[in-house]
């Protein structure tokens, strides 16, 4: 079991869906953290949003799904293409560490511009402290991310609040699902 598994089984204990009717899921790869929370919301509605080959191979993996008729796939590159509007909650899973900052604020800018004010924003990664330094495995991700892509970097949760804030979303809260995940939870304005 690896410690996407671990932070994918734990969000939906850590954040309650229940107040939600259509949940996106950006760049949720083949739908590891999207099938816990439909499963435990049975009246919660996704969307998958990733790039094409991805959405290829997670409609493979979703086919028997209990939960796969209440799963819309599309494809696209959450950078660039439209996203699905509709929603009123987003969650991105494990991926804003691939990013520089202006990257991210231009994200963070699009998700805000495809859902009304109250939706909520949900985004887990491996979010480090202020120094940088814990969790110990978080600075080690960061080292092999760059050594890896050169691109890509850990981020601190107080270096995510003014991103957030200027790109149209309120801070909410930082809660740690499990293993080195944690979520940041944020809210249209």
């Amino acid at each position: 079991m690896c410690s996407s598994d671990l932070g994918a089984r734990a969000l939906p204990r850590v954040y309650d869906f229940s107040r939600h009717q259509r949940l996106l899921d950006v760049g949720g790869g083949t739908g590891s953290y999207l099938l816990p929370v439909l499963g435990k919301f049975g009246a919660l509605r996704g969307t998958l949003y990733d790039l094409p080959p991805t959405i290829a191979i997670a409609r493979r993996r979703l086919e028997g799904s209990s939960v796969r008729d209440r799963i819309e796939l599309v494809e696209g590159d959450a950078l660039f293409d439209a996203l699905p509007v509709g929603h009123d909650a987003i969650l991105a899973a494990g991926f804003l560490h691939l990013f520089d900052p202006d990257k991210i604020a231009l994200l963070l800018r699009r998700l805000r511009d495809v859902v009304r004010p109250g939706a909520r924003l949900l985004v887990v990664d491996q979010w480090m402290d202020a120094t940088h330094t814990k969790p110990v495995f978080g600075a080690m991700l960061a080292a092999t991310y760059l050594m890896l892509s050169g691109n890509g970097d850990t981020y601190s949760v107080e270096e995510a609040q003014p991103w957030l804030a200027a790109n149209g979303w309120r801070f909410v809260a930082h809660e740690p699902p499990a293993a080195v995940t944690s979520l940041v939870v944020a809210e249209a304005q």
